[in-house]
């Protein structure tokens, strides 16, 4: 499922890390058969990171396979 990103929040959160601020860890999905992590919870500080070229960060993995539990996971953080 694709968040909808909030371009000014992304912003306040690259200000926030040119600053020096830290944010918590993203926390990320790997659907079967997929190449990508899908952000549960982090989309705007992904966002936000990859406008500053910044290549690593930390994350969490949910090791699922339950699309169902996915689902309620990230509806709960969202």
């Amino acid at each position: 499922m694709l968040q909808p990103i909030d371009e000014e929040l992304v912003s306040s959160y690259k200000q926030a890390r040119r600053d020096g601020c830290e944010f918590p860890p993203l926390i990320l999905h790997k659907p079967p058969r997929a190449q990508l992590f899908v952000p549960i919870d982090g989309n705007q500080r992904l966002q936000a990171y990859l406008a500053l070229g910044q290549k690593t960060t930390d994350s969490y993995l949910v090791d699922c396979p339950d699309q169902q539990v996915i689902d309620r996971i990230t509806w709960s953080f969202n």
